[in-house]
């Protein structure tokens, strides 16, 4: 699993939930691009900008989160498919 984040630290996040990912991170069962941005979400690849390289990660599923307000319509019109889970994996 990758993470991309456009800061260079979660600072936003509870201390609960940075202290479980900061763990995932360092025993690298999951990668965190940080300072980094999302170029393009294709069908089987997503493209992240990091710094000036651009790293092209194979995908099978991709989670948005972007702020307070979810950009549903957007995504469902560029194609995107949305389902909204409350509380649920």
């Amino acid at each position: 699993m990758t993470i991309s984040y456009r800061g260079a630290a979660f600072a936003r996040a509870r201390a609960k939930n940075r202290d479980r990912v900061n763990a995932l991170i360092e025993s690298e069962e999951i990668e965190a691009l940080m300072r980094s941005g999302v170029r393009r979400i294709g069908r089987d690849v997503v493209e992240i900008d990091v710094g000036q390289n651009l790293r092209i990660i194979p995908n099978d599923d991709v989670i948005v989160c972007a702020g307070g307000l979810l950009p549903t319509q957007f995504l469902k019109d560029m194609g995107v498919a949305v389902e909204t889970k409350y509380g649920t994996v």
